[in-house]
């Protein structure tokens, strides 16, 4: 696990680093890789991305698929000066915008040296192998592992289709010895495709370029570099391609200018509260308690101006004690910034990928506007308890179950399918997909996902399949108790019209009326 020192913009962690900082970075996640074996995914984050994840609306996202995985993406970088004037105007600079084609070149400089390689995957047929022989000819000894522009599909019911060409596109990757893959599908094209298939990718490190090959062989000029530096790059290329752009820039810098205006202004105000309350609190306490006997919880109390300098050796709290439950009491904290909004998206990933206990509590109605506004009442609700009395009761009843289980029934000809907690790329294995198509044979079918928490475009593919096998026995598929957030999950992948849906399921009822 490496430390993070990281913000949050709209519910995404963007990590505070130079160019020199994120490139050593990767190679350092390459010399890990040795020990570990899990493939690092990067993420560079631009205002597309953020108009992308981002709804209108400050109750959900747009696209929950993708803000799940930056959020646990390994380290995300500033692409688009926006983000980092964003971040200055929060009074939580960051250092320095980090393009995805700025990176590229860096890193492929660096690779030469270390003797380390690349692959290259994505854009039009053609762009991949031309960026790879100009790379070649400007970092002399640089090794390219390989090249690959293939037609990837990341929504509608052709993915399933996709699955078979993934597995042997991921089998060529992992033969070609990379230590480096560089992925140019766009977003958030590559950030699913890398998501779906990161239990089999074998590369230590993997990294979303957008149309940066595209830059390297000159198929599309980048703006003057005083341009760049002064992040005006996109009227450059407004300019250069306006009827495909002007739309594009356009309504995403509405929608972003919109979605930040309120954070900005609540973030000023709280600024001059505590300025005019002269409250200059940066302490964060640390208190273990005893659960029951084998169970303890780590509870870490935030101060009243929770800032980054708060959180300077949080880490070493919680690495230390891996095993214990974590709570973050904010009953004392009245306002805090983006660094401390960064930490919680960043613990959370980490608490979940370790299966980790986590609470939060006391928060109050100025915290929990910031946090709302800031698009991360998403994770806080979730883990959120009024008081220690229910956070003990909730840490005395966590199970040992796994993140993801399901149940299936057949009751008078209907065969139910009851999916709990996570499904996503990693869990679907879990399922035994082919027994529940066996059994549901030429019965009618419902599913219930009442207990579903998330689901992403892999596990859409179950759904996909039970369609279709429904449908070769002219049988209409059935689907109740969604969320909202699921719902938006099938309509960003233009899945809404797979099964009929259902707001509500009782057996009886439903049989008795006939419904199928």
């Amino acid at each position: 696990m490496l430390e993070r020192d990281c913000i949050s913009v709209l519910g995404i962690p963007i990590d505070n680093l130079t160019m020199t900082e994120a490139v050593d970075s990767v190679f350092r996640m390459i010399d890990d890789y040795k020990d570990s074996s899990i493939p690092r995914y990067i993420a560079t984050v631009n205002v597309d991305f953020l108009t992308n994840t981002t709804s209108w609306s400050s109750k959900r996202s747009r696209h929950p698929e993708l803000l799940d995985i930056l959020r646990r993406a390994d380290l995300v970088t500033a692409d688009g000066m926006p983000v980092v004037w964003i971040s200055r105007l929060m009074d939580s600079p960051l250092k320095e915008r980090v393009a995805g084609s700025d990176m590229l070149p860096f890193i492929s400089k660096k690779a030469a040296e270390l003797k380390k390689s690349i692959f290259l995957f994505g854009a039009r047929p053609g762009i991949a192998d031309n960026a790879a022989k100009i790379l070649m000819e400007r970092y002399q000894g640089l090794k390219i592992a390989g090249t690959y522009s293939p037609d990837i599909t990341t929504e509608g019911e052709a993915m399933l289709d996709s699955l078979e060409e993934d597995r042997k596109i991921v089998t060529m990757i992992n033969q070609s010895g990379a230590d480096i893959l560089f992925i140019g599908l766009g977003n958030p094209k590559q950030e699913i495709w890398f998501n779906r298939n990161r239990g089999n990718v074998k590369v230590p490190v993997s990294i979303g370029v957008g149309g940066s090959f595209s830059f390297i062989t000159g198929d599309v000029l980048r703006a003057p570099g005083w341009m760049q530096k002064n992040g005006l790059e996109w009227i450059y290329r407004i300019y250069k391609d306006p009827v495909r752009l002007w739309k594009r820039y356009f309504i995403g810098f509405f929608k972003l200018g919109f979605s930040i205006l309120l954070p900005i202004l609540l973030h000023k105000a709280g600024r001059l509260i505590l300025k005019i309350r002269s409250q200059r609190s940066y302490t964060l306490n640390r208190i273990t308690i005893n659960v029951r006997p084998e169970q303890r919880a780590v509870i870490l109390k935030m101060p009243f101006n929770a800032t980054k300098e708060s959180i300077s050796d949080i880490w070493s709290f919680i690495l230390d004690d891996k095993d214990s439950s974590l709570v973050i009491d904010f009953s004392a904290t009245r306002h805090l910034d983006l660094y401390v909004m960064g930490f919680l998206v960043d613990v959370w990933s980490y608490c979940n990928s370790i299966n980790k206990s986590m609470f939060m509590t006391g928060i109050k109605p100025c915290v929990a506007k910031l946090l709302k506004y800031n698009r991360l009442w998403d994770i806080v609700k979730e883990q959120n308890q009024d008081n220690y009395i229910k956070v003990t009761e909730q840490i005395r009843n966590v199970s040992d179950e796994t993140a993801f289980s399901y149940a299936t029934s057949l009751e008078e000809g209907l065969f139910k399918v009851e999916l709990f907690g996570r499904l996503d790329a990693a869990n679907i294995t879990k399922i035994d997909v082919q027994g529940i198509l066996e059994s549901i044979g030429d019965n009618n079918c419902v599913i219930n996902l009442k207990g579903l928490k998330f689901v992403d475009s892999t596990g859409l593919t179950l759904f996909i399949k039970i369609k279709k096998h429904l449908s070769l026995h002219n049988k209409t598929p059935f689907m109740c108790n969604a969320s909202k957030d699921i719902m938006q999950i099938f309509n960003i992948m233009k899945l809404n019209s797979l099964f009929k849906v259902i707001p509500d399921f009782d057996s009886d009822r439903f049989l008795s009326r006939g419904s199928i």
